[in-house]
């Protein structure tokens, strides 16, 4: 045996008298002696026992620690360190845990990526041993040469002994060798053919005949330049006259030429076929075919002329832009049919109206032929669009569907997804902001809502709205309106009394608002029978005709005031569905009569808390509703919760008043028609579904989305059923509560997508990937965030997830591809128990994929738990009744729920947040997931594999989530960096590295990370090839590294994760879309199945119309593309040194550094070594520095990042952060440009470089802030307006960039309108009208052309217009003057004079809420708000939207950076009247309560002041003052706060102002 001896220097002479203990003979015991040292640590030594007092971090922010010297440890022999502890202390900031440090001959520096830790216990009466195994960990290897003990941020007491080294085999290294490393492959360039046409002379409008008013105009003047078409006589071009077919061939014979380039001479001949030479060219270059046409001189038609050009010109003229396969009047089998195909996805021609019409027999008009000549010639011109489809009257299905306030970006508080808002007659807005307010302050423009629908020309369309009328009524209205721009219905207020609109005559419904009261407003729409039925707060007030006779459909939704009107109104989220036969949500104080309520007994039904209520002891209280009579599969659905056990509910599809179909409860359990289903328990919502089919007089039963009865025969025959029935009878003063009643008819399309077909070999590997249901507009942030993005655009087009054939086809795609599961991300409400959770997920889950026709046979799901930002468990016994039960009954036991092994799978994102959920330590996790596995088994599995969703390759992460009891790490993405397969096999080889021995990882791939859509910030994505490489290194190496047991352990060799399916906004999907089609699923079927080559099936136009009913077509919103390049800045405004004369100045993460002279030289210990930007280096203003110029010396091909914090936004995050490439080897400057980003605004408050991306030695030696002379400074109304890209002067103008969501549209005090297909951005304010075009110098203003020098234009997507065009157009004043600093200011002032003296007198951190509808930044939640005669006005008595449906109005601040010794105190004047009485018991809820936040730290019970506050305040205001320097956590940056007037109770309250003093 080889010889173990402790080498510690003067070890004999160190040895103490140690309490009588046995360890093996070779352990290497640690001396306990004089010859440690300690740091914030009080020491004493006896018998063999350490008595330590912690004190807590010193003055250099060090924890407390023990220093051992004289380490010599051979780490292939001791890999444990074993220790006894007994301790009482408590935490200062982070949580119970002491480690050790090492170091080694090979990396001989200590570092927080070098460390062993575990929990400790904060207090024990007697020694407990804990074993640290330091052979875990990647770096424990070769001679350690140094360790040092350390608790984390401890105070208290602590006594220690026996620390000894333990022998232990060696942990099993997985290295990532030389032999396996990936290099990428370079990205294939796109080819971009030029266009072979070049324009030869002006337009220079002599053609009276065409004006800019004309559809026309910019395809005839195109045309004409490129010298493809002249005017019938010098004055006039005859737009509506038509074209012979020798015309035609003369014209595609010049064409032909052009592109063919060979200079062909064609001229007309003599004599009446004077178009002989051309017609004899076309047929000598086989375009033209003998018989192709009966005449050369009869006019041509509009197919004649498509197939003839078709035929002329090569395929590169027709590069695909659309995707079109379906023209309504075009059949598939006609002979010009794949010509007219061509020319519509090339944007050539698109029809004649919405739907695409292409009238194929008519004659073609010269105007016509001229945007034909000149999309072909200019490929700029040519159309971006998608066609409308006409839809199925019987199909049911949602249009909108608003889940609330949510906006739709991450960068700005911006309208949420779908609307469009026209602020010109309210309060100055300096931002896009969200919807839902319509506060108008002008007597002359209008504020509006608009809502773009997807075209609906049948069936029935239904509106749910509401409004709360804060100040006046009369003025306000809502409509919807027809393609023709002609009102469907309009509703409105008038003489304070609601009216309609009927066939153009006004008529009043008889009915009166209320002040501050929410009206709920239905409206049924009959397209079939031009009828409107009005319905207001449940009750019928009637059937209308169309508000005026011209509409033909519903296109548009719109609600706003009138030019004249002042008033403040609040309206809620709109609900617009077609064709359901029921759909009631409990959105009314009362049932609406539209049901037929019936009580005997005791037995009531109400609507209470949003839900339908059903309560009592004896008889029976019963809801039914009818319905036309309808045939086929009918299906009905909703939830269902009982809080206490009971039984007696009856819910039954009728015919004629009889049951057909009945689902019932009793004693317990469920039946169909008599026939027993399950059990169900209290304390959890059922969801229901009941499908009735007609024709096969049978009947299936669906509970929580699982089919449990099928083949239930009808109570009776029924060709129709017409009726739906809800009862509950002898309670028993027991609950029934009920929720989301819908009935529809089930349409069965002859085109649904094929069966999934598996490919051979799919069963050899389980495949995962990570799943965000984000998408169903109206929720989370919607399409508007995608849709600017072609690259982005799924093949499902802008879907509804929640359709069934949304998730057929997606399981389709994802099963033919060798995808085994969706790893679906649960983010949970806090509803108890749990009813909904956040976002689209339960549509998608519940509604989409679990009604799939695909999903029972082909479809796996398992659960994503989103613990990070998602509601967590109060407790171990909430975690179990709320969370646990609810998994059991929804997800477990789920024959779809994917399993491995007879284990099921689960992931948790954010595992770490969980210790304070139980007891703040890993054991109280562990034991809480002990529990989960104990009651997974009882359902008949052998265990569950729990994963963590988290992409650290940190050891002590890694060993943290294992001691929770975790099984396994996944990785939900890899970042930016991961369109690099180097980049994907790094980060899973360290993770397999580092989680050898602690915490098996599956490996990820990732497809990258281009936040575009959602930051603005562009970076690629992985190629195909690269993928390729990643996936074939994973299956061929990577999987065979693990080491397996045999016991049970198998999956580990065969289970991989991939990222991700479905996040479009972030940028990191696999699901087919525009980049690269299918090419990422191909490349894993390829890989992962033995599958042959196959056809990818994807949805036809359709199709896809069918999936996108919510998200209208072609509706893209202004956005940057990320391709902008700003040049070099010319200034260095400030410059840094790194390290000077041998010292670091700046500090480090994930990296050890030091200083040369001059150069900071640095070792990455992982990927992302960080530098920081010292604390004491000066803020300064974003708009001063445009880009960060770095000296590195650094890997050619890493990049060198930058990340920041503003005064607004004090968190780390991808949004806030940018890259530039290192491209040449030794010190050189990287210039990574900032001033692209939009979150780089206010005052930047921190900065930290990241040098490279990957864990090599790096060299830095300056950063310079570069920016260019301030020389002019514009303002709107005041305040300094910071622009995306630099404003350009032209002849005597500025262009400058109309981006909306810096909120230019609303500051600029105009509405806009932006037309993508036609590039045409529309301004209108103060009665005139600017139409800009890109690219034409020719701009319009009420219709009429006003000529200038320069051309507005598309700067990286953002239009580029003038400024004092649009100044002097819209008359408004200015001010000019010098600024303190000799800065030229323009002063733009948008408002009237009265409110710009208003807000010019504002001061800063004080507001007084007396501009009506200006809440000054702040804004209300759970309660409507206004601001009206000087207040800020709240009422929550109608709003239960806090947590777990209480009370809880809430008013949060903008933005706020205040250093938190400026002021003393802080004021708040209120009034308020309370609708409870105050006890003993609620008492606490009577307080005002202000939160703040810093920018270390978010808002918290901690980090409050409060007043108590009676019932009511008599009428008059109290003036509370707040004693700032009462919280000692009112320190550092304060930014934000936010003020709670009161808690679960209902009131009013109104603010008169909050002032800091």
């Amino acid at each position: 045996m080889k010889k173990r001896t402790a080498l510690f220097a003067c070890v004999l002479a160190l040895l103490t008298v140690f309490t009588v203990a046995v360890f093996a003979a070779d352990d290497i015991q640690v001396p306990l002696g004089d010859k440690l040292s300690f740091r914030g640590i009080n020491a004493t030594a006896s018998d063999g026992v350490l008595d330590l007092e912690l004190t807590g971090k010193n003055d250099k922010n060090e924890s407390p620690a023990i220093f051992f010297p004289g380490v010599d440890i051979d780490a292939s022999v001791y890999r444990f360190i074993k220790m006894e502890v007994k301790s009482d202390v408590q935490p200062q900031s982070k949580g119970f845990s002491h480690g050790f440090y090492f170091r080694t001959e090979n990396a001989q520096n200590f570092s927080e990526d070098k460390k062993i830790s575990v929990e400790l216990q904060q207090k024990s009466d007697d020694f407990v041993e804990y074993t640290f195994d330091m052979g875990t960990h990647g770096d424990w290897a070769g001679k350690v040469t140094g360790i040092f003990y350390s608790f984390n941020d401890l105070t208290g007491k602590v006594q220690i002994k026996n620390i000894r080294f333990v022998e232990g085999s060696p942990v099993k290294k997985i290295m990532l060798t030389d032999a396996e490393k990936i290099t990428d492959l370079p990205t294939p360039s796109k080819t971009v053919i030029p266009s072979k046409f070049s324009k030869s002379r002006t337009y220079t409008d002599a053609f009276t005949d065409v004006t800019v008013k004309d559809w026309f105009y910019d395809a005839v003047s195109g045309a004409y330049e490129f010298a493809l078409v002249n005017g019938d006589s010098a004055t006039t071009y005859n737009p509506e006259g038509t074209m012979t077919v020798a015309e035609a061939v003369t014209l595609a014979s010049r064409m032909h030429s052009t592109v063919k380039g060979d200079k062909a001479t064609l001229t007309t001949a003599e004599g009446d076929a004077w178009y002989s030479n051309y017609v004899n060219y076309a047929k000598q270059e086989g375009f033209l075919k003998d018989g192709m046409f009966d005449s050369f001189d009869r006019e041509i038609k509009r197919h004649e002329m498509v197939a003839l050009f078709a035929a002329a010109l090569p395929e590169e003229c027709f590069e695909t832009l659309n995707y079109v396969t379906h023209i309504p009047d075009v059949s598939s089998d006609a002979a010009y049919a794949k010509a007219v195909l061509m020319f519509y996805n090339a944007g050539i021609c698109m029809g004649n109206d919405i739907y695409g019409t292409f009238n194929p027999d008519s004659n073609i008009t010269r105007s016509e032929v001229a945007a034909i000549a000149d999309r072909i010639a200019d490929k700029a011109h040519r159309l971006d669009k998608d066609l409308a489809v006409r839809v199925n009257p019987e199909s049911a299905y949602w249009l909108a569907d608003d889940s609330g306030y949510s906006t739709r970006n991450t960068i700005k508080e911006t309208l949420q997804s779908g609307w469009d808002y026209d602020n010109r007659g309210g309060s100055v807005k300096s931002k896009d902001e969200p919807p839902y307010s319509l506060s108008d302050i002008s007597a002359t423009e209008p504020v509006t809502l608009t809502r773009t629908l997807t075209v609906q020309d049948a069936g029935v369309v239904t509106t749910e709205f509401g409004v709360t009328f804060n100040s006046a009524f009369d003025g306000w209205y809502m409509e919807t309106l027809s393609t023709s721009g002609t009102s469907v219905y309009k509703f409105f207020t008038k003489n304070n009394e609601f009216y309609v609109l009927d066939n153009g005559e006004e008529k009043a419904l008889g009915v009166k608002p209320v002040l501050g009261k929410p009206t709920i407003i239905r409206i049924d729409t009959d397209l079939a029978a031009r009828t409107n039925r009005y319905e207001l707060d449940g009750k019928n007030c009637g059937t209308f005709g169309f508000a005026t006779g011209a509409a033909i459909d519903v296109a548009v939704f719109r609600t706003g005031t009138t030019d004249e009107a002042i008033m403040d109104t609040s309206v809620y989220p709109l609900r617009m569905y077609c064709n359901y036969l029921v759909n009631d949500s409990a959105r009314t104080k009362v049932i609406p009569d539209s049901w037929t309520v019936e009580q005997t007994g005791d037995m009531t039904v109400e609507i209470s808390g949003g839900e339908f209520v059903f309560n009592g002891n004896t008889g029976k209280a019963s809801m039914s509703k009818s319905f036309k009579p309808v045939s086929g599969n009918i299906s009905t659905g909703l939830i269902m919760l009982y809080p206490d056990m009971a039984d007696g509910f009856t819910y039954a599809l009728t015919s004629g008043g009889t049951p057909i179909v009945s689902f019932t409860t009793k004693d317990g359990k469920m039946y169909a028609n008599g026939k027993e289903l399950r059990s169900y328990s209290n304390y959890m919502w059922y969801m229901v579904r009941l499908y009735a089919d007609t024709a096969t007089q049978k009947a299936t039963i669906k509970v929580r989305g699982k089919t449990i009865a099928t083949d239930i025969p009808f109570a009776s025959a029924a060709s129709t059923l017409d009726g739906l029935y809800l009862a509950s009878e002898n309670n028993g003063g027991k609950t029934l509560k009920l929720d989301d009643i819908i009935v529809e008819k089930i349409v069965e399309y002859a085109d649904y997508p094929s069966e999934p077909k598996v490919p051979a070999g799919a069963d050899d590997y389980f495949i995962g990937i990570n799943v965000c249901n984000l998408w169903r507009n109206g929720y989370h942030w919607g399409w508007d965030n995608i849709s600017p993005y072609d690259e982005n655009k799924p093949v499902l087009g802008w879907y509804d997830e929640g359709l069934p054939e949304v998730a057929d086809w997606e399981i389709k795609f994802m099963v033919e591809h060798g995808i085994d599961f969706q790893l679906i991300c649960w983010y949970h409400s806090g509803e108890a128990p749990f009813k909904s959770f956040y976002g689209s997920t339960p549509k998608a889950l519940f509604e989409g994929f679990m009604n799939a026709k695909y999903s029972e046979k082909y479809g796996k799901f398992a659960l994503l738990w989103e613990a990070a930002n998602g509601t967590k468990p109060q407790n171990l016994d909430d975690f179990k009744s709320r969370f646990v039960e609810y998994w059991v009954e929804y997800f477990f036991s789920d024959p779809r729920y994917m399993v491995i092994d007879n284990k099921p799978v689960m992931s948790i994102f954010g595992a770490g947040y969980l210790k304070n959920c139980f007891g703040g330590t890993e054991a109280g996790v562990k034991e809480a997931f002990d529990y989960l596995r104990s009651r997974v088994k009882e359902l008949g599995y052998d265990d569950i594999i729990i994963m963590a969703c988290d992409g650290s390759d940190n050891k002590s992460q890694l060993q943290s989530l294992a001691n929770m009891g975790i099984d396994a790490v996944q990785a939900y993405n890899w970042g930016t960096m991961a369109y690099s397969a180097k980049w994907n096999q790094e980060k899973i080889a360290n993770q397999q590295k580092n989680g050898a021995g602690v915490l098996h990882n599956v490996p990820t791939v990732s497809t990258g990370f281009n936040n575009i859509a959602w930051a603005y910030t562009r970076y690629p994505l992985i190629t195909t090839e690269n993928m390729e490489q990643v996936l074939t290194w994973v299956r061929d190496s990577a999987l065979n590294k693990y080491e397996i047991t045999g016991n049970g352990d198998e999956w580990k060799k065969k289970f991989v994760m991939l990222s991700t399916w479905n996040e479009y906004g972030e940028g990191t999907y696999m699901m087919p879309a525009g980049l690269n089609g299918f090419g990422y699923l191909d490349t894993v079927r390829k890989v992962f199945t033995k599958g042959t080559d196959h056809a990818d099936e994807q949805p036809n136009t359709l199709q896809m119309a069918r999936l996108g009913h919510m998200y209208p077509i072609n509706r893209e919103l202004i956005r940057p593309q990320g391709y902008y390049e700003a040049p070099e800045a010319s200034t260095v405004i400030y410059e840094e040194k790194f390290a000077e004369n041998g010292k670091t100045l700046w500090g480090a993460g994930n990296c050890d550094i030091s200083a040369d002279g001059d150069i900071l030289t640095g070792t990455a210990s992982n990927t992302d070594p960080i530098l920081h930007r010292p604390g004491t280096s000066p803020k300064f203003k974003a708009t001063e520095i445009k880009q960060v110029k770095v000296w590195v010396d650094g890997p050619v091909g890493d990049s060198v990042e930058v990340y920041f914090l503003t005064d607004s936004s004090g968190n780390w995050s991808a949004d806030k952060g940018t890259a530039a490439k290192i491209t040449q080897e030794g010190m050189y400057p990287v210039v990574v440009n900032v001033s692209s980003l939009s979150t780089w605004t206010g005052t930047i408050t921190a900065l930290r470089i990241d040098p490279i991306t990957s864990q090599n030695n790096f060299r830095v030696e300056k950063v310079q802030f570069l920016g260019n002379p301030i020389t002019e400074r514009f303002l709107l109304n005041g305040n300094e307006v910071e622009f995306d890209f630099e404003p350009v002067n032209v002849d005597g103008d500025k262009l400058i960039p109309f981006f909306p969501d810096d909120g230019i549209g609303y500051r600029l005090g105009c509405a806009y309108t932006w037309d993508k297909v036609n590039k045409k951005l529309t301004l209108t304010k103060n009665g005139k009208q600017i139409v800009f075009t890109m690219g034409s110098k020719k701009i319009t203003v009420n219709g009429e052309p006003v000529s200038v020098n320069y051309a507005p234009y598309l700067e990286d997507g953002i239009p580029m217009v003038p400024l004092h065009f649009i100044v002097d157009t819209f008359g408004y004043q200015t001010e000019t003057k010098t600024a303190d600093d000799g800065v030229k200011e323009f002063n733009v002032i948008t408002i009237t004079k009265d409110i710009y003296d208003i807000i010019s007198k504002r001061v800063e951190n004080e507001w007084e809420f007396n501009l009506t509808g200006d809440g000054e930044g702040w804004q209300l939640g759970n309660a409507t708000a206004t601001v009206i005669n000087g207040n800020f006005y709240g009422n929550d008595m109608d709003q239960k939207g806090g947590w777990g449906g209480r009370y809880d109005p809430v008013l949060s601040s903008p933005a706020l950076s205040i250093d938190a010794n400026r002021y003393k105190t802080l004021k708040v004047r209120m009034k308020h009247e309370i609708q409870e009485e105050k006890t003993e018991e609620n008492k606490g809820e009577f307080q005002l309560v202000v939160y703040f936040k810093t920018s270390s730290a978010g808002l918290s019970e901690g980090r409050t002041f409060r007043a108590d506050i009676e019932k009511t305040s008599n009428g008059d205001y109290v003036e509370y003052t707040f004693d700032l320097s009462s919280n000692e956590e009112w320190a550092g940056e304060i930014t934000g706060l936010r003020i709670d007037p009161f808690n679960n109770v209902p009131g009013e309250f109104w603010i008169d102002w909050i002032r800091f003093e």
